[in-house]
């Protein structure tokens, strides 16, 4: 089953990178919560944003990162799928060029660094992005690994 992962096929490879944008883009419209009166509307959003964001990611970090280790190291799911979907977010996070920032009546950045709770905040959309990178490398793998059928 290892040779199928790190030697697939054109179309199952194609099939593993639409599972891996599709899954968690999907997860995050999911998680909107149908109970919401916007939610037909915010679904549409977050497709229409999420797949190209999710698709750049895909071609930009994930597959490069899988082209390169496929043979070098034995791949699973939540190898790195969790570093590629958090990585991004990170850089996005710690760029932080506002002087003062809070989230309701808690303070995240003060004097241009973030404050303890605002590390704390950073930190669980960092995991909670990451969570959701890795069901789309679960897909990914899940896909080349398990759509393998031995002759």
């Amino acid at each position: 089953m290892q040779d199928a992962v790190t030697h697939p096929t054109g179309p199952r490879l194609l099939m593993a990178c639409v599972a891996a944008v599709l899954t968690p883009v999907s997860i995050i419209a999911v998680a909107m919560g149908a109970d919401d009166p916007w939610w037909p509307k915010m679904t549409v959003l977050i497709y229409a944003f999420g797949i190209p964001t999710a698709t750049f990611l895909l071609l930009v970090l994930a597959l490069p990162a899988y082209c390169a280790l496929r043979t070098r190291w034995r791949l699973r799911w939540w190898n790195a799928a969790f570093a590629v979907a958090a990585l991004p977010l990170a850089l996005l996070n710690l760029r932080s060029s506002v002087d003062f920032e809070s989230a309701g009546d808690v303070v995240t950045v003060q004097g241009g660094h973030y404050t303890a709770i605002g590390w704390s905040y950073m930190l669980r959309g960092l995991g909670a992005g990451g969570l959701v990178g890795a069901t789309g490398g679960l897909a990914f793998w899940a896909v080349l690994a398990l759509g393998h059928r031995r002759a």
